[in-house]
């Protein structure tokens, strides 16, 4: 639109919109399940008799069932899902004392466990006024994630039909799309 209102055209963004890029898209539920278990499966975090029984039990769709559940989340041992590659958080047995399976200079894995443990310090609740008797978490993994659609495809889709080009990219040690 131009300072006076009036109207160049049907769509004003294709004037000045070229290139939508996508950095690690959540594009699709289905899609992304079977994208994130193929992504260990090949970089080895996934045995291949795991990789087997995941491909005979799902259909990577709204119709899996539980045998594709237990065949999708096989016991491999711990990672961090956001880089396979970081060192994971361990505690010592019968203990609360975490620390990190190896260093990686300015990244610790076992922060959230540190946050938890001072939110939970008396002197820590009383100074922020927290209700007594309230257990607190670095965060809340019980919450549903239900904001957003199932699959973005049907909008990407549109936009390349009305001539724009979008690029689609992937950080290559990331599990999580």
């Amino acid at each position: 639109m131009l300072p006076d209102g009036k109207i160049l055209c049907r769509y004003p963004y294709r004037r000045f919109l070229r290139v939508i890029q996508v950095g690690n898209p959540y594009l699709d539920d289905y899609k992304n399940e079977k994208g994130n278990l193929e992504f260990l499966w090949t970089h080895g975090v996934i045995s291949d008799e795991a990789w087997a029984g995941i491909l005979a039990n799902c259909t990577f769709g709204p119709s899996d069932d539980w045998q594709c559940f237990v065949a999708a989340h096989p016991p491999e041992g711990q990672f961090d899902k956001y880089n396979i590659y970081a060192p994971i958080c361990l505690q010592k047995p019968n203990t609360g004392i975490y620390y990190s399976s190896s260093y990686l200079a300015g990244y610790d894995p076992c922060g959230p466990h540190y946050v938890e443990a001072y939110l939970n310090n008396p002197e820590v609740q009383d100074a922020l006024h927290t209700r007594a008797n309230t257990r607190w978490s670095a965060c809340n993994l019980d919450l549903p994630y239900n904001d957003g659609p199932v699959s973005v495809v049907p909008t990407i889709s549109r936009l390349i039909q009305r001539g724009l080009s979008v690029w689609i990219f992937r950080y290559p040690s990331s599990d999580v799309h």
